[in-house]
């Protein structure tokens, strides 16, 4: 092939419009190589396509398959290789022409091959595969390669493997994806806008995502404030966690006055104005929440104003207030719990005074004398007391046909109970009232005459 080689560069270094007989032959000549004669190569003017066989032979000429053109072709076997020119299509220039390179035999490649000089050995830097997949860098360091229609291999250590999109100033470099050539998907920079990164979608390519250069990153929105801003709602399977180690912080002190920081929030229920702002992607009926302005004054450092001048909300801010202010009220039940239980005691013991004052008296009850210096009537303590909200209350009225109410007051005169038409002689009377925890005060009415009152406890 060597020879072979040197023959074919002395044919192209000749004139261009020698032929076959000016080189002296009378015919379309073979080359040779050995003393066989076995065919290497054929020089015709005609179709090399023409040539049988399955030796190694190269032809210049008009190949037989494929538009007419003039190029030359090469072949070992079954396996062979074509270059043509041939006129392009569409085009009103009279005589333009495309080079064609085809190539064939089972499951052959075509390869493209680098070498730093003529003894060093070729390095393989691209390959067409006859699947019509393509990979380009170091194809040493691949293996079987059926995933992609584009693989590009790493072509150094120091890196080099990627996909470099380059547009001139003022043009957006795209990325387009289109299932039978309809457009799916496309991303894009945007020169004009501060060289943004946008991720399209649907036939209109229609902007779902931006990535700005400070790293902002934005769904629903063209401009995110932050690292992550989200236009529409957010689901989280797992849990959302606040870097929070103690090691993060400084000037760190506890939140003063929760309760009062509380009194300027207001929750409100509201239905996001869908109409208004349709690019926020809101949803849609009564939610619950804040109203941004309100935590101006007292904590402006839970709320934040994005790029468009609307406010936000720190609602994991709020957790920490909420938490101080439920300990706080808990601080204030434990103070009342032991005043409760403190006056509790005060009372019970002025009821056991007054008992056993009773007890002591018990010749000198309360009442009023009759015509006879009799007792007209007695108002006795009601028993158990304190009560649980059950309680008896007797009395003894020995004049007969006589008007007997009793009257139950709260401790600021208000009547809660009335007792009227009860009958003369010893009588008792079941307090059931729906009573609050309190103290209360029982008064007995003879023809109209008071006659005693006592005090009676309820605590259930």
């Amino acid at each position: 092939m060597k020879n072979l080689f040197y023959v074919i560069l002395l044919v192209c270094l000749l004139p261009t419009t020698l032929n076959a007989q000016q080189l002296g032959f009378s015919s379309n000549p073979t080359f040779n190589t050995d003393a066989s004669g076995g065919q290497v190569g054929h020089l015709q003017s005609g179709t090399f396509g023409d040539v049988l066989g399955s030796g190694q032979w190269i032809g210049i000429g008009e190949p037989n398959i494929g538009p007419t053109a003039y190029g030359m072709r090469i072949q070992e076997g079954s396996y062979f290789g074509t270059f043509s020119l041939v006129p392009k299509t569409g085009l009103s220039t009279v005589g333009a022409r495309d080079l064609d390179i085809l190539w064939g035999g089972s499951t052959s490649n075509l390869n493209f091959n680098y070498a730093s000089n003529s003894t060093s050995p070729p390095i393989k830097r691209m390959s067409i595969l006859s699947n019509g997949r393509v990979i380009v860098g170091d194809l040493s360091n691949v293996g079987s390669v059926t995933r992609a229609a584009l693989t590009v291999v790493e072509t150094s250590s120091s890196g080099g493997s990627g996909i470099d999109i380059n547009a001139t100033s003022g043009r957006n470099p795209n990325l387009l994806f289109s299932i039978n050539n309809t457009i799916r998907a496309n991303i894009r920079i945007l020169d004009s806008a501060d060289d943004r990164m946008e991720f399209q979608t649907g036939s209109s390519l229609t902007t779902r995502m931006t990535l700005l250069q400070n790293g902002n990153f934005g769904i629903g929105t063209a401009n995110p404030s932050d690292k992550l801003h989200v236009n529409g709602d957010v689901s989280i399977a797992g849990s959302l966690s606040v870097a929070s180690d103690q090691r993060f912080k400084k000037d760190i002190n506890k939140i003063e006055s929760p309760m009062s920081l509380l009194e300027g929030l207001n929750g409100m229920t509201y239905e996001y104005d869908q109409t208004a702002f349709p690019e926020k992607e809101f949803i849609k009926g009564k939610t619950l929440g804040f109203i941004a302005q309100d935590f101006e004054k007292d904590l402006p450092e839970l709320i934040k104003k994005d790029n468009e001048g609307y406010y936000s909300v720190n609602y994991l801010g709020v957790i920490p207030i909420l938490v101080e202010a439920l300990k706080e009220v808990n601080e204030e039940k434990e103070d009342l719990r032991t005043e409760l239980d403190e006056l509790k005691s005060l009372v019970n013991d002025l009821i056991k005074t007054q008992d056993l004052n009773n007890d002591h008296n018990a010749n000198k009850q309360s009442g009023l004398m009759n015509s006879s210096g009799n007792v007209k009537a007695t108002l006795f303590q009601n028993a158990p007391n304190p009560s649980n909200g059950s309680t008896k209350i007797t009395y003894q009225v020995n004049e007969a046909n006589a008007q007997i109410d009793l009257i139950v007051y709260d401790t600021k005169g208000n009547e809660v109970s009335r007792f009227q038409n009860l009958s003369s002689g010893n009588q008792s009377i079941e307090l059931n009232e729906n009573l609050t925890n309190g103290i209360y005060l029982y008064t007995l009415f003879v023809d109209g005459i008071e006659i005693d009152t006592k005090r009676l406890v309820i605590s259930k």
